[in-house]
C-alpha cells in the first residue's frame, strides 16, 4: 500500500516482462536512465534517442529464440524501473544489463525484485553463471549487487572506447544464487 508520493511498502513493487507494445515504456524509462546516469551505461542518450525503439522492444519481446528479455518495474501503476537479460551471444557469458531505477525508488527492494526477476528467466532457460559491468565508482552498486551474492571477477575495461571512466566484471555462479534453490 502507497504511504506517500515517494514511498511505498516493499509489497508494492510489482515486475513484469516487456511485451510487444511497450516501446515507448522501454524508451521512456532508456532515456531517463541514460539522462540521470550516463556514466552507468555503454550506451549513450545521444545514441539512444535515435534507436528504433520498436525494433529494440520486439527483440526483446521475442518468444523465438527466447534468449533475452526485459523487465519492468512497477510501484502501483508507476514504472520506476527495467532491466535486461539474456544469453546466447557468441563468445559473452549470460547478461544482465541497463538495470536502472528511479532515484526516489533505490533502496527499496524495486532493484532486487528486478534483478531477481531477471536470474529466474537466466536459470529456467538452463543457464549456469551471468555476469554483468558496474562503473567503477559506484560503491553502492557494487554493495547491492554483492548482497546477491556477485563477485567481481578482476576484469576491467573502460566505459566506452576512449574513455577514462573504468567498468569492472561481477559474476554470479547462478545455483549459489537467491531463490536457486526455490
Amino acid at each position: 500500500m502507497a504511504t506517500g508520493a515517494n514511498q511505498y511498502e516493499p509489497g508494492d513493487v510489482s515486475v513484469r516482462a516487456l511485451v510487444r507494445g511497450d516501446a515507448d515504456l522501454l524508451r521512456l524509462l532508456r532515456l531517463e536512465a541514460l539522462a540521470e546516469s550516463p556514466d552507468a551505461y555503454v550506451e549513450t542518450l545521444v545514441d539512444a534517442q535515435s534507436c528504433d525503439w520498436l525494433a529494440r522492444a520486439e527483440r526483446l519481446s521475442r518468444s523465438e529464440p527466447a534468449d533475452r528479455a526485459a523487465y519492468f518495474a512497477f510501484v502501483g501503476d508507476r514504472p520506476v524501473g527495467m532491466i535486461v537479460a539474456g544469453y546466447g551471444i557468441p563468445n559473452e557469458s549470460p547478461f544482465l544489463a541497463a538495470m536502472w531505477v528511479h532515484p526516489d525508488f533505490r533502496r527499496r527492494r524495486a532493484s532486487r525484485a528486478l534483478v531477481l526477476r531477471a536470474l529466474a528467466f537466466l536459470r529456467a532457460a538452463g543457464q549456469q553463471q551471468v555476469a554483468l559491468w558496474v562503473t567503477e565508482t559506484h560503491l553502492g552498486v557494487f554493495k547491492f549487487y554483492q548482497s546477491l551474492g556477485f563477485q567481481v571477477t578482476g576484469v576491467r575495461a573502460p566505459l566506452r572506447p576512449g574513455s577514462e571512466t573504468t567498468i569492472l566484471e561481477m559474476a554470479l555462479e547462478l545455483a549459489d544464487s537467491p531463490q536457486a534453490h526455490s
